[in-house]
């Protein structure tokens, strides 16, 4: 389901009309891709990427000048920015012009933990407000919370290595107090380490596995809660890192 934004303004320091503004909508939520395989709750790694189209007879957004303020909301609750100390308020740049009648697309954040559970849910995106800082500067605010970008998703787990298309090594949910690594596509011998942020390797699993996908299971019961970074080297000398997040 699409819904089109129509934004009612209001206007910050600007010489420009309210009639000469307004009409930027959310065409699409491009990721995540439905259905979404969701990782570790306490990892960050599902990209939101939506696409818009500057409804505007006149106006141009300019490059490096204009930032876009989102909010993201899992059925009506809006979701903390990760990373963002906790701020609802997604921030990006228009990293291109975005001319009348242009359409672009933009990525939200590449660390987000979307739910802790698997089943269905309405994911929206809402464009709050539109910042552009060149002369002459202004504000611009949506005055219609209901007019915003949704889609229905179905979150699951992953239940085999082969569903993670998009990278080789990805962080699952923890069951109790285990966190499962899957591996794609290596040599016979890998070695996966989990490493704090001082650089200290706090587990470390060595898997011989006939150069097949497979998975292997961390105890993270004696861990504190924070940041860490999960690293996977193989035999034939390729190497990954992911950070992952532990609560």
């Amino acid at each position: 389901m699409k819904k089109l934004l129509l934004f009612a303004f209001t206007m910050g320091i600007s010489a420009i009309s309210f009639a000469q503004q307004g009409r930027i909508s959310v065409d699409a939520i491009l990721l995540p891709a439905n259905p979404v395989i969701i990782q570790d709750p306490a990892n960050g790694t599902t990209e939101i990427k939506v696409s818009l189209t500057n409804n505007d007879t006149a106006f141009t957004y300019p490059s490096s000048f204009t930032s876009l303020l989102f909010y993201v909301s899992v059925d009506g609750v809006q979701i903390e920015k990760p990373l963002g100390g906790g701020s609802k308020e997604f921030v990006t740049q228009v990293l291109g012009d975005l001319a009348p009648g242009g359409t672009i697309d933009i990525t939200l954040t590449t660390l987000w933990a979307p739910v802790g559970d698997p089943g269905q849910y309405d994911v929206c995106v809402e464009l709050n407000r539109i910042s552009v800082v060149s002369a002459p500067a202004f504000t611009m605010l949506n005055s219609d919370v209901n007019m915003e970008g949704c889609e229905n998703f179905t979150f699951s787990w992953p239940v085999s290595v082969s569903e993670l298309t998009n990278s080789e090594i990805s962080q699952v949910k923890t069951i109790g107090n285990e966190m499962t690594v899957f591996v794609k596509n290596t040599s016979s011998v890998t070695e996966i380490k989990l490493i704090n942020i001082t650089g200290q390797v706090v587990k470390s699993i060595t898997s011989f596995h006939g150069g097949q996908d497979f998975q292997e299971t961390f105890d993270i019961s004696n861990l504190t809660a924070g940041v860490y970074i999960v690293s996977v080297q193989s035999g034939n000398g390729t190497k990954q890192a992911q950070k992952v997040f532990i609560q």
